[in-house]
């Protein structure tokens, strides 16, 4: 019987594409592999449209990851990782407190600085006497809760860094007019830094809500 015109080939019926896999889960990674083929696709072309937008969101991408390479890791990491390890003897001197805020800050600034957010010391400034502290370890987690308060900060936001006189102590805010949701990673280095600071005789404890603030309290004797 010939072909009516309506039906494929015999010899059509019931091909098989060799390419095609046969199995369920085969079909499945083929799509899975052909959408993301047409994704890729679709960034090559956005890419080459070199659109402002996608200039300007390539750079903001690309400067949040200089901010991260630029943070100043190396003091922290070896803070945090020898606090981790065991090595949690103090070495305390007597040290100006608000030195060891300017330095963090400016330890800071490159990070602060790519991601577009200010890092200011706010309120009238506080004349303190020398404290005895571990400076490496206190401008350690200073230098942790500033990136952590621009973490949680978006373009032209503030990171604000308020020292106070208290009773028989000083306290140092930190603080981000946005909520910082913490990585399980952040959460147990928040505890290292409650540990360091009560090392100290200090409180430290932190907020979130409208904001994040980070509030570590020190003896001055």
């Amino acid at each position: 019987m010939g072909n009516s015109g309506t039906n494929p080939p015999e010899s059509e019926v019931g091909a098989i594409d060799p390419d095609e896999p046969q199995d369920a889960e085969g079909r499945v990674k083929r799509k899975r592999k052909k959408k993301t083929s047409r994704l890729l696709d679709s960034g090559r072309f956005l890419v080459k449209s070199g659109g402002k937008r996608l200039k300007d969101s390539s750079k903001f991408l690309v400067d949040g990851v200089r901010a991260a390479l630029s943070a100043p890791a190396p003091l922290r990491d070896q803070v945090f990782d020898g606090w981790r390890a065991g090595h949690c003897e103090l070495e305390r001197v007597p040290l100006e407190l608000d030195v060891l805020i300017n330095r963090a800050l400016g330890a800071c600034t490159a990070a602060c600085a790519a991601n577009e957010v200010d890092a200011l010391r706010q309120g009238e400034p506080v004349e303190l006497p020398r404290i005895p502290l571990d400076g490496d370890r206190i401008e350690a987690v200073l230098q942790t809760l500033i990136l952590l308060a621009m973490e949680a900060c978006t373009r032209n936001m503030r990171v604000e860094v308020r020292l106070r006189r208290e009773t028989g102590g000083v306290s140092v805010q930190i603080s981000s007019p946005r909520m910082l949701e913490l990585s399980p990673e952040e959460e147990e280095t928040l505890d290292v830094v409650g540990e360091i600071v009560r090392a100290h005789g200090g409180e430290f404890d932190f907020e979130r809500g409208q904001g994040t603030s980070f509030l570590l309290g020190l003896p001055t004797a």
